[in-house]
């Protein structure tokens, strides 16, 4: 995935995703609007979409962490994923999650 362009119009590191990912986002033939897709999520009970995303970097730095990678190293790393440019948020995320 290239190109991806998010908050405050910063365009996102490419990344490789999983093929099998790849086949299944080319069959989606529109996005959902906001209110079908809030809908969606309180019916799997996810309050607020942002949870996804708090989610997904807690995992990652606890995955890190179980590699052996320094708790340093791994923040720096997850923050770098996140898009983040202070640690200091990828810290907040994490003690959201």
């Amino acid at each position: 995935m290239e190109g991806i362009v998010g908050k405050g119009n910063h365009e996102y590191a490419p990344k490789t995703i999983d093929y099998q990912l790849a086949q299944e986002i080319q069959k989606i033939e529109s996005v959902p609007n906001y209110h079908t897709y809030r809908e969606n999520l309180l019916q799997v009970g996810i309050n607020r979409s942002h949870d996804l995303r708090l989610t997904y970097a807690k995992n990652l730095f606890e995955h890190k962490l179980e590699q052996g990678i320094n708790y340093k190293q791994a923040l720096g790393e997850v923050s770098k994923e996140l898009n983040h440019h202070r640690a200091g948020m990828t810290i907040y995320y994490l003690n959201r999650a």
